[in-house]
């Protein structure tokens, strides 16, 4: 509080100079040659003291993609160790299964819609825990790939949750359920945090 920009400037005008070198390059020479990135120095140099608008931005380019680089080892980092200390059970959605609950649902699959049912069965059918994200826009029928991925934990005797953001959508996923079950014998609940506790 009460640092000006001008003080800021000060500040880094004495300390980048002497210091910028000091930190560790974390990529090999290959990696900077390949995706055209600065040095780390040079970077810390040019972010903080750019003598042209190009060395600022190709100073913040290269810590936009240091960041996303670590986001990524991170990511990979997380889903090896799932892999490894994480064991989930086969759910395989077997010929019978997949006619069971394509019967259930309202209409007949895109082919898009049945590549993504594919893929998020031949996940659950691994030991190993799925980490997915599908993505697709509003009305494409994510809600129906979910549904289905419910359905064949419900049809290998497990229990299943679909889980969202806001009371309003899980209301909405509720419904769409009760539709698509409606000729089911399998049992569906919301549960919302409005609800009392003996609810």
């Amino acid at each position: 509080e009460g640092l000006r920009q001008y003080h800021m400037r000060r500040i880094a005008g004495t300390v980048v100079p002497q210091f910028a070198d000091v930190p560790e390059e974390v990529f090999p020479a290959e990696l900077l040659r390949k995706h055209h990135l600065m040095p780390i120095g040079e970077a810390l140099r040019g972010i903080h003291l750019p003598p042209t608008a190009e060395v600022r931005d190709a100073a913040r380019e290269r810590f936009i993609f240091q960041e996303l680089f670590l986001l990524q080892l991170a990511l990979a980092a997380r889903r090896w160790q799932q892999r490894v200390n994480f064991r989930a059970p086969e759910l395989v959605a077997t010929a019978q299964i997949d006619a069971r609950i394509t019967r259930l649902l309202p209409y007949k699959l895109t082919a898009g819609q049945r590549e993504a049912i594919d893929q998020v069965a031949a996940d659950m059918a691994q030991t190993s825990p799925m980490n997915r994200l599908l993505q697709g826009e509003v009305g494409s029928g994510k809600t129906l790939v979910a549904v289905y991925a419910l359905l064949v934990c419900v049809a290998h005797g497990h229990q299943a949750v679909l889980m969202a953001p806001t009371e309003i959508l899980a209301r909405q996923h509720a419904h769409t359920l009760a539709e698509v079950l409606k000729q089911s014998r399998v049992r569906h609940r919301l549960l919302v945090g409005g609800l009392k506790s003996g609810e």
